[in-house]
């Protein structure tokens, strides 16, 4: 008898691909993990000697945009960091540089006292 909640749909030209032997694709229906409830494809040996089962992702291409989109955000996030951190060792290490003329506000002073003004001329 055939479960209609075991099946899964293949294109024609892949329907014939499918079947029981090792030169064929096989479908098994995932019980754990992120992808529970999905249909699995598991490959010929001539495609994967291990035959690991894979969830084509092609049909949930919103979910594989927003791993893509949270990786980038990820990254953003990662070197904002980075350079937040150069930023504060190097105003850190200008604070505590005794040769520094400012060294209480992390910059060099400016020498203005040969520049002389517009108004001074």
């Amino acid at each position: 008898m055939t479960d209609i909640d075991a099946l899964t749909p293949a294109c024609p030209p892949h329907h014939k691909l499918i079947g029981d032997g090792p030169d064929q694709w096989q479908t098994v229906m995932l019980t754990e993990g992120p992808d529970k409830g999905r249909v699995a494809w598991i490959p010929p040996v001539g495609v994967d000697p291990e035959r690991k089962p894979r969830v084509n992702r092609a049909h949930h291409a919103n979910e594989t945009v927003e791993a893509a989109w949270a990786k980038v955000m990820a990254d953003r996030q990662s070197k904002l960091a980075q350079i937040l951190s150069e930023l504060t060792r190097g105003k850190t290490e200008a604070t505590l540089d005794p040769e520094s003329e400012n060294a209480e506000a992390g910059t060099p002073k400016l020498d203005t006292s040969e520049s002389e003004g517009p108004d001074q001329g």
